[in-house]
């Protein structure tokens, strides 16, 4: 998932939002994990039904939060990968091209 501050909304083609290539300036900002991203305490019952779906809000809420902090323009994750070669689905890298201060 690719958010750019430009286009306000995300870019969902997963061939753009895997490939951290696809910013070339990008640099790594940092891992998290959705399990423990966001407030616990939100949302009781649906993260015992639906898990999933409160995560990708967490993301989402998270990443809004760094393009809002101004200092980044395009946020970008993408999931860390294991030694087997299996995606993660709760980790991921976060990657961000700084905003150009004029």
């Amino acid at each position: 998932m690719v958010f750019d501050t430009q286009q306000r909304t995300p870019d969902l083609n997963p061939s753009v939002a895997a490939a951290p290539a696809a910013h070339p300036l990008s640099e790594y900002i940092e891992s998290v994990d959705l399990r423990f991203l966001g407030r616990p305490g939100r949302w009781p019952i649906m993260r015992i039904f639906a898990p999933r779906f409160v995560e990708q809000l967490a993301l989402g809420a998270y990443m809004r939060e760094l393009l809002h902090s101004g200092q980044w323009s395009i946020v970008s994750v993408e999931p860390v990968v294991s030694g087997e070669g299996q995606a993660s689905a709760h980790q991921f890298n976060v990657y961000g091209k700084r905003t150009v201060e004029r």
